[in-house]
C-alpha cells in the first residue's frame, strides 16, 4: 500500500524519486505504462518497474496501470507484484475492477484497505496454464480491439454523412434531378409573396389570441398596424441556390420567435413539465416525463408571454447552442429561457425548418452569432435574422421525403452500431469469465500442479519479508 511523502518534498524538476499518486500518472488504457509527472525527495513506499499499480481511494478506485519505472507510491494507490506471471495477475485484477470498486468502504470517498485486497480470492492454475491463459486472452482481445477500432470509426462517418445529406438538401443538390423534371413550379418571387401573405394572416390570428388571453380584446383593427414585414436578407455572402428558391429571414417563416422570462420558477414533485436542453434526447425526442415540474400557477403565468405547442420548433440558445427539436405531441409543457420557441407560419413547415436549422448553412450562422465561450448565448434578435433557403412547397415535400429516408437509414446503422458495441463488451467479459473458471484453454496433466506453485509463492514471500526486515534493521 502506498504512503504519501511530505508535501514539501514534491517537485516537478526531477529531483529525487518519481512519484505515482494515481490516474494523473497513468497512461491512456489499463495496461499502459505510467508516466513521470512529479517527484519526491522523501519517498516512503516503493514499487518496481512492471508492478501493477491499482487505485484504492476515491472515485477512481479499481483503475489500474503498469509501473513504467521504479517509483515512490502515494496513498492513492497500491502496488501488486507476482514474480511468476505478472500478466496473469494484471488480467485478473482488470477483470475484477468493478468488484474492487464496490469493496471500497465509504459512500462518498471509497477506500480499499490492504486487508480487503489481501482477501480477494484468485483462482490459481498451474504456471504453464497461466501463461497459456494470458496468451489466449491477448490473442482474442487483439481481435476484439481491432473490431472496436473499426466500430469506433463509424460514428464520425455517420455524422459526416448526416451533414452531407442536410447540406445537399438545403443548397438544392439533393433534388436537382427533381427540378429538371418539374419545370412548372412557382418562381422565387411568387413563393416569397405567398409566404408573406400566409405569415400576415397567421400573425393576426396569433396576436389576437394572445391579446385575448391577456384580457385585452381589441375594439378596432389599429393593432394590426404593428405588423412588420421582415426584410430580405443580404445575399452577397450567402451560397448560391436554385433560381426557383428564395432566401428569407427566419422570422419570415415564423409568426413569433420568443422565450420565457430568465427567472426559474420553483420546481415541485409534480405539475407541468418545465424542460431545458438536458431534456433533449439523442433520439430527437423531448423527455417530458423526467423533466422538472412547475405549478399550474407558474405555468399559466409563463404562457402569457409564449408557450410551446405541437408543430413549434425548439432551438437551444444558451449553454448548449444549436440543438433543434420539433414538438410532436399536444401535451402542455413550458420551455426554459435556454430554449427559443419558434412558432412557424404553417405547421406543415415545421419538419422542413427543423431540418434546415440542423444543416451546416444554419449551424454556421448559429456559431457566428453565439456569444461567450464557457456558456455560449444566442440572442433572439440574431435568430430572427438568420438567412434561410426556401424552395417551392412541392420541392420542400420532395426534400423532406429524400432527406428523411437517408437520415432514417443513418439511424438504423447507429442502432446496429450500438448493438455490436454492446456485444463486443459482453464478448470481452465472456472471455475473461471463461479464462478464470478454467474453460478458455485446455488443461495439461503434465503441468506442475498448482499446490507446488503455491509453495514456491510462499517461499518467495518469506524471502521478501526477511529482506524487508533486514533493511529496516540496517536503517535503525
Amino acid at each position: 500500500m502506498g504512503q504519501s511523502p511530505p508535501g514539501n518534498s514534491y517537485n516537478q524538476e526531477g529531483e529525487g524519486t518519481p512519484l505515482i499518486n494515481g490516474p494523473v500518472e497513468f497512461g491512456p488504457s489499463a495496461f499502459s505504462k505510467t508516466v513521470r509527472s512529479k517527484f519526491t525527495t522523501a519517498p516512503k513506499k516503493f514499487c518496481k518497474s512492471d508492478d501493477l499499480i491499482l487505485c484504492v481511494r476515491g472515485s477512481t478506485t479499481g483503475r489500474m496501470n503498469i509501473a513504467g519505472f521504479d517509483a515512490s507510491i502515494g496513498r492513492g494507490v497500491a502496488a501488486l507484484r507476482y514474480p511468476f506471471c505478472q500478466n496473469y495477475l494484471n488480467t485478473f485484477i482488470h477483470a475484477k475492477r468493478e468488484v474492487i470498486f464496490r469493496l471500497g468502504t465509504g459512500s462518498t470517498f471509497p477506500n480499499v484497505s490492504s486487508k480487503v485486497l489481501d482477501e480477494i480470492p484468485i483462482p490459481l492454475p498451474p504456471l504453464k496454464e497461466q501463461h497459456r491463459i494470458v496468451k489466449k486472452i491477448e490473442s482474442l482481445t487483439t481481435h476484439s480491439r481491432k473490431a472496436r477500432e473499426a466500430l469506433d470509426a463509424i460514428p464520425p462517418l455517420l455524422d459526416q454523412f448526416r451533414q452531407s445529406v442536410l447540406a445537399a438538401a438545403f443548397r438544392g443538390d439533393l433534388t436537382a434531378d427533381w427540378r429538371a423534371e418539374n419545370l412548372d413550379v412557382e418562381s422565387g418571387e411568387e413563393l416569397l409573396r405567398r409566404v408573406e401573405e400566409e405569415r400576415r394572416i397567421e400573425w393576426e390570428k396569433f396576436e389576437f389570441n394572445r391579446m385575448k388571453a391577456r384580457g385585452k380584446t381589441p375594439k378596432n383593427s389599429k393593432w394590426k398596424e404593428r405588423y412588420k414585414i421582415p426584410e430580405i436578407p443580404e445575399v452577397s455572402n450567402l451560397p448560391e441556390i436554385p433560381s426557383s428558391w428564395q432566401w428569407v429571414k427566419l422570422s419570415t417563416l415564423c409568426i413569433e420567435i420568443g422565450d420565457v422570462d430568465h427567472k426559474m420558477p420553483k420546481a415541485q414533485s409534480d405539475g407541468y413539465p418545465y424542460i431545458s436542453t438536458k431534456d433533449f434526447l439523442p433520439s430527437g425526442a423531448i423527455d417530458l416525463n423526467n423533466s422538472k415540474k412547475i405549478s399550474e400557477e407558474d405555468y399559466i403565468k409563463l404562457c402569457r408571454k409564449i408557450s410551446p405547442e405541437k408543430g413549434d420548433i425548439l432551438l437551444s440558445r444558451y449553454g448548449t447552442v444549436g440543438e433543434v427539436r420539433v414538438v410532436e405531441d399536444s401535451q402542455p409543457f413550458q420551455a426554459s429561457y435556454s430554449i427559443a420557441i419558434l412558432k412557424v407560419v404553417s405547421k406543415d413547415l415545421s419538419r422542413f425548418i427543423g431540418l434546415g436549422l440542423s444543416s451546416e448553412i444554419l449551424q454556421s450562422q448559429i456559431k457566428f452569432w453565439s456569444r461567450g465561450v464557457a456558456q455560449p448565448d444566442l440572442g433572439l434578435k440574431h435568430i430572427k435574422e438568420f438567412a434561410f433557403p426556401v424552395p417551392p412547397v412541392a420541392e420542400q415535400i420532395e426534400i423532406l421525403h429524400r432527406a428523411e429516408s437517408l437520415l432514417d437509414a443513418i439511424m438504423n446503422i447507429e442502432v446496429a452500431y450500438k448493438s455490436n458495441e454492446s456485444y463486443l463488451a459482453q464478448l470481452d467479459q465472456s472471455i475473461l469469465a471463461k479464462a478464470f473458471r478454467g474453460d478458455l484453454v485446455p488443461q495439461d496433466p503434465t503441468d506442475e500442479p498448482a499446490h507446488i506453485l503455491l509453495n514456491r509463492i510462499r517461499t518467495e514471500r518469506e524471502k521478501t519479508q526477511k529482506a524487508k526486515k533486514k533493511t529496516k534493521r540496517k536503517k535503525s
